[in-house]
């Protein structure tokens, strides 16, 4: 089945909702790079209360997506959800009008629980279509969100500048328009999915954090996704650059066309290997995206060692280019795992719990990149993270997986902790449960 067939056949809700990610990715695009210009040189605050800003918004992105998961699992995905796109909406636009510090800090606050509290996105995703349709819907969440980001950026980098301040202004409240879009999209796309159905199912069954937290297979999953954000993902922002920096001559404009490449691979490995990544098994995915990484960084460390800017960079474009089918793979799996281990009743805490293990890694990674650059050893955190990306593949294959609703792996005897057969569980003490529900129409 082509990757257009593939998007035809999602329901009408999933659709609505990829469009919901896609216009919010847009406006993230417009402002995301500005952020530290736009206060120290737009606004003249210190480089320390930018950063400040940006490191409270991490905080409370924290409590944002706690917050937003239990909401989610008390009130629904749909109400979670637009609330947090109104509060981020307001965050962003706080930031055009800032003039004193105090504000710029509270803006970053409301920010921040605004962009946690949509960790609960991929739980409106996985009600919109069946289970075994979990990896095309968020293959796609992935190419849109990338594709969309890509675009804003470009536009940004093309109209804003220091020397128009009205221009910072007009994209940060372009980016609080698309939150406020996506919401109501959101919405509309809300009235067709099955939540408030599947959670009368459940039996009024309770959850908590502690109840999710005691799901094994659930923290495998979470142990990988925060490995691969800590040695990948978080890595191409300020871990790459700092290395970069410590060991070459290094420019912006470098930085610039490693993020490019990076979008633009990501885009067509996502599209050209839908159909390869959606029948392969989800742990030989994790598997493969943590390879990538690993050759990702051994092909740095042997570019670093040749001492020829050109060198360098093909070497970075090659390595990102490959790392960017690993995104394919884990893109699509990552979700569907975190979503086949959880219970409707359960949905939003699993998917908050996802949310801040990658937003730890995106903290973890980049700190411990800067702690070996900053200390001469910039050589010795690449070796350190090929290791790390080695032994993340080495987990993904051992560690006791998410039943999920895909095929078993051709020749892999059925065991406890690794079947992919749907109605499977491997959580101790929870029962056989079906799978999703399927959407009765793809009307809205």
């Amino acid at each position: 089945m082509s990757v257009v067939q593939d998007f035809k056949d999602l329901p009408a809700p999933a659709k609505q909702l990829l469009l919901a990610r896609g216009v919010t990715s847009f406006g993230s695009g417009l402002v995301l790079p500005l952020l530290v210009i736009y206060l120290v040189q737009g606004r003249g605050f210190g480089i320390s209360l930018a950063t400040g800003a940006m490191a409270l918004t991490s905080v409370t992105a924290f409590v944002g997506g706690l917050v937003a998961g239990w909401a989610a699992d008390r009130f629904g995905g749909v109400r979670a959800a637009c609330t947090a796109l109104l509060l981020a909406a307001v965050g962003t636009g706080m930031y055009a009008w800032v003039t004193a510090p105090w504000q710029a800090l509270a803006a970053a606050a409301v920010f921040g629980l605004g962009v946690g509290g949509t960790s609960v996105w991929y739980g409106l995703l996985a009600e919109a279509v069946e289970a075994d349709r979990h990896p095309v819907v968020f293959g796609f969440h992935f190419g849109v969100a990338n594709a969309a980001l890509g675009v804003g950026g470009i536009l940004a980098g093309i109209a804003v500048s220091v020397e128009r301040l009205w221009t910072f202004q007009a994209v940060y409240l372009a980016d609080a328009v698309t939150f406020v879009l996506a919401a109501v999209v959101t919405v509309v796309a809300g009235r067709s999915l099955p939540a408030a159905r599947d959670r009368a199912q459940e039996g009024g069954r309770k959850s908590s954090y502690v109840r999710v937290l005691a799901n094994g297979p659930l923290l495998a999953v979470l142990l990988i996704g925060f490995l691969m954000f800590s040695i990948g993902y978080s890595q191409l922002e300020s871990g790459i650059p700092a290395v970069l920096v410590a060991v070459s001559d290094v420019r912006t404009s470098d930085i610039a066309l490693m993020c490019l490449a990076d979008t633009a691979f990501a885009v067509i490995a996502q599209i050209a290997l839908m159909p390869v990544v959606k029948r392969t098994p989800h742990r030989v995915s994790l598997a493969i995206a943590a390879l990538t990484w690993m050759v990702f960084w051994v092909v740095l460390l042997g570019a670093l060692q040749s001492g020829s800017r050109v060198v360098l960079l093909t070497s970075i474009c090659a390595g990102v280019a490959v790392a960017s089918v690993g995104a394919a793979f884990y893109s699509m799996a990552m979700p569907t795992l975190v979503n086949a281990a959880a219970t409707s009743a359960d949905r939003g805490r699993a998917n908050a719990l996802l949310g801040i293990s990658t937003s730890l890694g995106f903290t973890a990674g980049p700190f411990a990149a800067g702690l070996f650059a900053d200390h001469g050893m910039a050589r010795v955190w690449v070796f350190v993270a090929a290791a790390t990306a080695a032994t993340t593949a080495l987990l993904a294959r051992v560690l006791r997986l998410p039943a999920t609703a895909r095929p078993e792996e051709p020749g892999q005897s059925e065991e406890p902790g690794r079947s992919d057969e749907p109605g499977r569980s491997d959580e101790p003490g929870r029962s056989e449960r079906p799978a999703e529900p399927r959407l009765q129409s793809e009307a809205v």
